[in-house]
């Protein structure tokens, strides 16, 4: 993810920040909601390897132009958990609602996780 001027992860709509892309990263309904166990933000568990080329810098054998950031899992706030990709659950993950909530306050729940990410490197 980018970093921000205040050196937290930048949020926002893209697969380069930290937030999710309506019916791209989670399917939002005709009433503006998402749900449980039906993706959210993208995410790769230890070690770094586990991310795609693009998406890890130089210094971790990729061709990324952002930082990769850790977060432990088990401290999400309230509305958000982990869950493993099925199909690849060693590889890969997604940081999604625990329930069934608004589309802009999953995103606000995504965006209040910015002081629990940290800078691998």
């Amino acid at each position: 993810m980018k970093r921000s001027e205040d050196g937290l992860p930048k949020p926002g709509a893209s697969a380069r920040t930290l937030g999710v892309r309506a019916n791209l990263d989670i399917p939002v309904d005709e009433d503006d909601y998402v749900r449980p166990e039906m993706d959210g933000m993208s995410v790769s568990p230890l070690p770094p390897d586990n991310l795609p080329d693009h998406r890890r810098p130089p210094e971790f054998g990729g061709t990324g132009k952002d930082l990769i950031w850790e977060l432990e899992t088990d401290n999400l706030p309230n509305g958000l958990s982990y869950r493993p990709d099925p199909a690849a659950p060693e590889r890969h993950g997604f940081i999604e609602p625990s329930s069934l909530m608004s589309f802009e306050d999953y995103q606000g729940a995504l965006r209040s996780t910015r002081a629990l990410w940290t800078p691998m490197g």
